[in-house]
């Protein structure tokens, strides 16, 4: 997954850019919640960050498959 948003980092197109940055970060926030929920012993604290990084993680990964037009004018300078 690093290695696929690593790869829309060399586009020259800055949305295609952006989508990269929430990618790279959803694969990230998404194995660290995975570690730790495997790893950790689980408190009802523990529980609910963990459970916190992990839908995090499937926001990042909605914007960066799906960049809505309003994400997109709200990280890019609208070109007119």
């Amino acid at each position: 997954g690093i290695l696929f948003a690593r790869e829309s980092f060399k586009s020259k197109n800055l949305e295609i850019k952006l989508k990269g940055k929430f990618l790279l970060l959803a694969f990230i926030s998404y194995t660290s919640g995975a570690l730790l929920d495997a790893l950790i012993p689980l408190s009802p604290i523990t529980v609910v960050i963990i459970r916190v990084i992990l839908i995090l993680s499937a926001i990042e990964f909605y914007l960066g498959f799906n960049l809505p037009k309003s994400i997109k004018n709200l990280f890019l300078k609208e070109e007119s």
